[in-house]
């Protein structure tokens, strides 16, 4: 007769449906995540890994800094929040949606309960859409645990910030513009230096995303930026060809606006020819405060 000897984890996982678990190390630091039982199989879930420095503060339209490295073991435990956003459209899975922070450029990672470094399973890095305006990683339907089981792979899902705080620009390396995809691509780096610990293979790479989600991905697919950070893609309604025109002077006159509105700019004294002073102002406002009068300006 074989006797099984099951780990007293596993067996809290079965019982009451999460346990803690799966400490590893990552370039960044170490990790804690837990496991879960999904229709009697099991997943490892790491919840709220920061990919990259909040970007808060000074930090505010910048690009992303990569995160600075931690010692202590880091709990991913708990939904990260959403960026900052706004809807006009009725989709139930997007209003309410609790926990919007400036501070929100964190990815989960959800892998089979026998992912180990050496793996080298298939890898899944999911971009949402949402019309860059909304849309999280805490969204339930983005919740990738049975697939990362029935399919066999990694899946990453990540947050990149949106509305005024992803797109705002000056055109000047105060506010560069299009922050947001520049989010995406630290995203992607983070996980190929460190998806090995996780049990993934760097070399197997596969973005996926839809809507506003596979727009940013096509326009992924032809950047230098993202040589080499992976092999595939998946579209899903929506590519770059919906970008008719160049955006830019509209976006400078949105910019524009919304630094006169909260008393930044004038017609004088314009974020484009006083950029670091216009900028500098909006970033001394309150996060809600903008948010509030962007969506009338």
């Amino acid at each position: 007769m074989i006797r099984m000897e099951i780990s007293p984890l596993i067996t809290l996982a079965l019982v009451f449906g999460t346990a803690s678990c799966c400490y590893l190390d990552t370039l960044s630091g170490p990790v804690e995540g837990f496991l879960t039982n999904v229709h009697e199989d099991l997943v490892e879930i790491f919840l709220g890994i920061p990919f990259a420095e909040p970007p808060i503060g000074n930090l505010r339209f910048q690009k992303p800094k990569p995160v600075k490295p931690w010692t202590e073991t880091l709990v991913a435990t708990r939904m990260p929040p959403a960026c900052v956003q706004y809807t006009t459209y009725p989709f139930p899975w997007a209003d309410h949606l609790p926990g919007k922070s400036e501070d929100c450029l964190y990815l989960n990672i959800y892998a089979p309960v026998d992912a180990r470094n050496g793996s080298n399973l298939a890898v899944l890095f999911w971009i949402y859409g949402g019309g860059f305006t909304f849309g999280s990683n805490r969204m339930d339907l983005y919740d990738a645990s049975a697939l990362a089981i029935h399919g066999n792979v990694i899946v990453v899902t990540i947050n990149y910030r949106l509305g005024l705080f992803g797109f705002l620009t000056s055109n000047t390396k105060d506010a560069p513009g299009n922050v947001g995809m520049y989010d995406i691509v630290m995203a992607l780096q983070w996980v190929n230096d460190n998806i090995e610990s996780f049990g993934g293979d760097k070399k197997r790479i596969t973005l996926f995303g839809e809507s506003a989600g596979s727009i940013a991905l096509s326009l992924l697919c032809t950047s230098p930026l993202t040589k080499g950070l992976f092999t595939k893609a998946i579209l899903e309604s929506g590519t770059s060809i919906f970008l008719k025109s160049n955006w830019l002077a509209a976006n400078l006159a949105l910019s524009q606006r919304l630094a006169e509105a909260v008393g930044c700019a004038s017609q004088v004294k314009t974020i484009e020819n006083d950029p670091e002073s216009v900028v500098g102002c909006l970033r001394s406002n309150a996060t809600m405060k903008l948010f509030v009068i962007f969506l009338i300006t």
